[in-house]
């Protein structure tokens, strides 16, 4: 009866261990699917990071693609140096349109009075017209200023997709 008592009593120590076991069980199988849905919800927002970061890399290159466009393959600091120069040239004009008065009393075959040449290339009438250097410095003024606009867009657009990438690797830390 002793045997068959301490046998009793150690299937109601299992018995309480297995209950205790399933209790245990429950509770991992709930941390388990809660686990589940929080690492499901962490990979939806990896996911939509990805695609934020694809969305924002698409953008950036076409607006790389755009300025490469607008700067007809050169460089923004070439059109800047032509515009310097347009603008030196158009000052020159100027300064040679003041001279007309000059030019005037030029005739063939008698010095010049300011160089002393004898033939002198605007003795003809030959005068410069400024109304088309004013074009192209316009023309080049519009297009640095759309190109700054571009390079604008192109610095934020970056500054986005440096943001998302960093957003993105946190959640696939989390994940």
């Amino acid at each position: 009866l002793a045997g068959v008592e301490e046998q009793f009593g150690g299937l109601l120590s299992k018995q309480q261990e297995i209950i205790q076991k399933e209790v245990d069980q429950g509770g991992a199988i709930t941390v388990l699917e809660q686990a589940t849905k929080s690492l499901d919800d962490r990979q939806k927002q990896s996911g939509i990071w990805k695609q934020k970061l694809e969305d924002a890399s698409n953008q950036l290159l076409q607006s790389k693609d755009a300025l490469s466009y607008l700067l007809a393959d050169r460089l923004l600091r070439e059109y800047r140096t032509e515009k310097e120069t347009l603008l030196r040239e158009m000052a020159f004009l100027i300064k040679i349109a003041e001279l007309e008065d000059h030019r005037m009393k030029l005739e063939d075959g008698k010095p010049c009075p300011l160089c002393g040449a004898k033939e002198h290339p605007f003795a003809e009438g030959n005068v410069p017209l400024l109304d088309e250097t004013e074009q192209k410095i316009n023309a080049l003024t519009e297009l640095i200023s759309k190109a700054e606009d571009q390079e604008t867009v192109i610095s934020k657009l970056e500054e986005a997709k440096n943001l998302i990438h960093k957003n993105l690797t946190d959640a696939e830390k989390k994940e």
